[in-house]
């Protein structure tokens, strides 16, 4: 966003939406509801493929939310892409399960603050 109505946080990285999306207002938004409504249901079939130890389907979802984590400034990318790497070589499911524990609270955090920012988005689009 312009740097009067730029927003900030703590708990994400917002560099990349503030770059790509300035006061693009209706871009940004659904950047954050697309977030919003994919990565609940993704990070659900990580706990689930993790459970099953399915290799694979922890390799694809991770894959997934890694893009998305990192587009979205989450912390717990690095997280993801250690998952990805141990589901390709089929091994440790006990340190996957760890991994998963960080996703899983980054992503809590981050839900809540992006529907922060969203509140905000909105305000300044009503402003403008």
């Amino acid at each position: 966003m312009a740097t009067n109505y730029e927003v900030n946080s703590t708990i994400v990285d917002l560099t990349f939406l503030n770059e790509n999306f300035g006061q693009d207002y209706d871009a940004y938004s659904q950047m954050i509801v697309y977030f919003l409504d994919q990565s609940d249901e993704k990070v659900l079939q990580l706990k689930e493929s993790v459970q099953k130890s399915d290799f694979i389907n922890i390799k694809s979802a991770a894959h997934f939310l890694k893009s998305t984590f990192n587009i979205m400034g989450l912390k717990s990318t690095q997280s993801l892409i250690e998952m990805e790497h141990l589901s390709i070589r089929e091994s440790s499911i006990e340190r996957i399960s760890e991994l998963l524990n960080n996703v899983v609270i980054d992503l809590d955090e981050s839900l809540i603050e992006y529907k922060r920012i969203l509140s905000i988005i909105t305000e300044l689009k009503n402003k403008h």
